[in-house]
């Protein structure tokens, strides 16, 4: 049997099993959303201290360490099982496929891709330091071991989500992995206020560095 049916197999079991439980009461309704509540508490904790996350657009996601943390709280393990270059037409890239293991036994399978035709994996910009200025020169291709990390990246942190991203939601976060977010460009944080979209970049003339705008 490979794999794949082995883990149809007892996908299969486990819907069985689902639809046959029987019905929590409201109490342990209630009891399993405080015991997700407190774990929530603890992510949110976590991810504040060790800036685990990052405000695209509207919303808060966090990085995959902290999706790591998460799945690390259910004793949960990420694996990636394999990586493949893929193409569509001009486009290539390499596809990704994470496994998410309790001890011995699986529980949640994703895949996951890093194409170049996304913004940010396409082509970089170069720089040369000039007279002690950073100044753009030109442009040049994204390595494809860089596409490659992207999409084991992008896998790890979404089969966690899948599982998880209730417990993300209730600390108060997007349920979708930052890595998701491609083309979206983070908010910037101020070190000392902790506030997003609160800080600007000064002017050189007047000593440039960074100025938070913070409203009390």
């Amino acid at each position: 049997m490979t794999d794949q049916s082995a883990l149809a197999v007892q996908q299969a079991g486990e819907i069985a099993a689902f639809e046959n439980r029987p019905i929590p009461s409201c109490e342990e309704a209630q009891e399993a959303l405080d015991r997700a509540a407190s774990i929530a508490a603890v992510l949110h904790r976590m991810v504040q201290r060790t800036n685990g996350s990052v405000m695209l657009g509207k919303h808060e996601h966090l990085k995959i360490e902290s999706w790591l943390t998460l799945a690390g709280f259910f004793g949960a393990i990420p694996r990636i099982v394999s990586t493949e270059y893929v193409q569509y037409a001009t486009v290539q890239g390499f596809k990704a496929v994470a496994e998410l293991w309790q001890q011995d036994r699986l529980i949640c399978r994703a895949e996951a891709c890093c194409l170049n035709d996304e913004e940010n994996w396409s082509e970089r910009p170069t720089y040369e330091w000039k007279q002690g200025v950073k100044t753009k020169t030109g442009s040049e291709s994204v390595a494809l071991y860089a596409l490659i990390s992207m999409a084991q990246t992008r896998a790890t942190s979404k089969v966690c989500a899948m599982v998880y991203s209730k417990i993300a939601v209730l600390a108060g976060y997007s349920g979708t992995p930052s890595e998701e977010m491609p083309g979206q460009k983070a908010a910037t944080k101020c070190p000392k206020c902790g506030k997003t979209g609160t800080i600007i970049k000064g002017q050189e003339q007047y000593g440039g560095g960074w100025i938070c705008w913070k409203k009390s």
